[in-house]
């Protein structure tokens, strides 16, 4: 019991001592636990980092750290070096300006063309077929140079050639009888021998009977057809002479107040049918009748007037020598 007792007062003696420790004490306390928590609580923010606004503890700093050096990969990859920036600048310099016009392409150079070949009459290889009284004027090639010619009607119908006189204004002094024969089925030809000087009256027979020759070569539709051959004047003489050296490239033969010819040539021709025509009143006429009286049948038609030129009275006599009838 004294024990017990004793234990007991030693409790409460303990007891008394303590309270009146605890209440000397508890300031100190209370300063020790606010100075533990400030450390406590700078401590812990000392170890911890901020990430878009939220406090992350110390033990996500890995992965932050992870999340943040991605970042950073990922902005230095969109932000190029200073040279590419540059450039990328420059490139949005040159959109924003306004663009410059576009010079239109230099029209090609026009080709030089050569110069226009001059055009020249066709020959009678490219002579079209003509109509009955158009005149087409061609170049006629021969053995002694290009001879000027006027061609009339069809080039099927019945070969005429027509030989001027001595006089250059009286070149196609043939053309109203050509025509009369073209509107027949006649295909005239009536050559200048003026326009080459070869051939030219009065210069050399022999280049102008070649020049005749090549041309009765070239109009006659087959080898053994004759021509039915005209001459005035000059032209008159030359065709007589021609049809004496070529009976056979003649098949009829006119001569109109011939120059030069005489009874004896014609006594001699050999082409069955001749036509001697005249006027009456050319200075020329007194030969007429020798001609005609030189050789038996011949034709002739001597007209009243008209002088030294073929007139258009002669006509229906060329038509029904030519062709057979008066019409």
């Amino acid at each position: 019991v004294h024990s017990t007792e004793f234990a007991m007062q030693q409790r409460k003696a303990a007891s008394r001592s303590c309270g009146g420790g605890f209440s000397l004490c508890t300031p100190f306390i209370g300063v020790i636990l606010i100075i533990g928590c400030s450390v406590m609580f700078a401590s812990d923010m000392f170890i911890t980092k901020k990430d878009g606004g939220m406090d992350v503890p110390a033990t996500a700093q890995g992965s932050l750290e992870g999340r943040q050096s991605s970042t950073i990969t990922q902005v230095e990859n969109s932000n190029p070096p200073a040279a590419k920036r540059q450039k990328a600048l420059d490139d949005a310099a040159k959109q924003a300006a306004p663009p410059k016009p576009v010079e239109p392409a230099p029209a090609p150079a026009k080709e030089k063309q050569p110069p226009a070949a001059k055009e020249q009459p066709p020959t009678l290889r490219e002579q079209p077929a003509a109509s009955t009284n158009s005149v087409q004027v061609v170049k006629l090639e021969t053995p002694v140079g290009e001879i000027e010619a006027k061609q009339i009607g069809d080039p099927s119908g019945i070969p005429v050639l027509m030989v001027h006189g001595m006089a250059k204004n009286l070149v196609w002094e043939w053309e109203e009888a050509a025509l009369a024969l073209a509107a027949k089925g006649c295909f005239v030809t009536i050559p200048n021998f003026h326009s080459l000087e070869a051939t030219a009256p009065g210069k050399n027979s022999k280049k102008t009977e070649q020049a005749i020759e090549a041309l009765i070569s070239k109009l006659k539709k087959k080898a053994s057809d004759g021509m039915v051959l005209m001459g005035k004047s000059w032209g008159g003489g030359t065709v007589l002479s021609f049809a004496l050296n070529h009976p056979e490239l003649v098949s009829k033969l006119v001569m109109a107040a011939p120059a030069g010819a005489n009874p004896k040539q014609v006594s001699e021709l050999k082409v069955k049918e001749a036509l001697v025509l005249w006027t009456k009143d050319d200075n020329s006429f007194s030969k007429a009748q020798g001609l005609v009286d030189a050789r038996p049948g011949i034709q002739h038609d001597f007209q009243a007037s008209g002088g030294h030129r073929i007139v258009a009275a002669y006509v229906p006599a060329l038509l029904k020598f030519v062709l057979g009838t008066g019409a």
